[in-house]
């Protein structure tokens, strides 16, 4: 009796054994990298998107963790320019945010022998909050946001998809795209606003890509103000563009009965 009870308590612990070994589990990071596209009127050049008129020029970067509303914007002409932030907006997904109620960073003097400006700061001041307008002076740039747009993945995939090398891409359409963007940035060369001319961009998601990022790896440096030291974070992206920004996340990773890749 108690041999027989020996060997059935032997089979389960067996088969619980042999369950264990078919679904392997291990705790990864994970990346998930999105894709822009943008309207007409903006143009990638020289690691950053553009878009200009005989007036402005307005300068994006979105690469970075997160996606955050920020950008540079250049007075080419040879007068004063005057934002005016209660009638400047960044829209998500039909949401208008004012820019009187976010940062503004102003520079003294930029080169315009640079798409980026080549940006040579010899001062610059912040203000925040309730502002009415901000100046540009003539051939002068200032920085706008940045806005917090999103900080989390996407989760209307199924991230098996991804695994192992696949990488498994969802593309979208403007019509269907899970996160529209529109800046709309308006200004004047008079300070009681008396002739208004604008400025309006538009972003959507257009695809994005859960990885591991094992492969094709960069490197983005991060600051551990602690240790005061950087830190490298892998991204699975070999050439990042300015349209594209990244989700670091944590997930748990099964190997199941077939082979495939699973993911809490």
């Amino acid at each position: 009796m108690i041999v027989m009870k020996f060997k059935s308590i032997t089979k389960r612990v067996s088969g619980i054994a042999l369950l264990a070994l078919l679904f392997v589990s291990c705790n990864s990071t994970f990346f998930q990298v999105v894709t822009l596209d943008y309207s007409e009127n903006v143009k990638p050049n020289e690691g950053y998107l553009v878009s200009e008129n005989d007036d402005l020029k307005l300068l994006y970067n979105f690469w970075r963790e997160g996606l955050y509303m920020k950008f540079d914007i250049v007075n080419k002409t040879d007068k004063d320019v005057f934002i005016i932030l209660p009638q400047s907006f960044c829209i998500k997904n039909n949401l208008a945010i004012p820019y009187s109620e976010n940062k503004v960073t102003s520079s003294s003097s930029y080169s315009s022998s640079s798409l980026s400006g080549t940006i040579v700061t010899t001062q610059s001041t912040q203000a925040y909050n309730n502002l009415q307008f901000a100046c540009i002076p003539p051939h002068s740039y200032i920085t706008i946001g940045s806005i917090p747009i999103i900080n989390e993945r996407f989760t209307d995939c199924n991230p098996k998809h991804s695994f192992p090398s696949d990488y498994f891409t969802y593309n979208y359409l403007a019509n269907n795209t899970p996160l529209q963007l529109r800046n709309r940035i308006a200004y004047s060369f008079n300070r009681d606003f008396s002739t208004i001319h604008y400025i309006d961009n538009t972003f959507f998601v257009s695809s994005y890509i859960n990885s591991k990022g094992t492969e094709r790896e960069t490197f983005i440096p991060k600051c551990d103000a602690n240790a005061k030291r950087f830190i490298t974070t892998k991204v699975p992206i070999q050439n990042p563009m300015p349209n594209m920004f990244y989700i670091e996340y944590e997930g748990t990773e099964y190997i199941g009965l077939n082979g495939e890749y699973l993911l809490n």
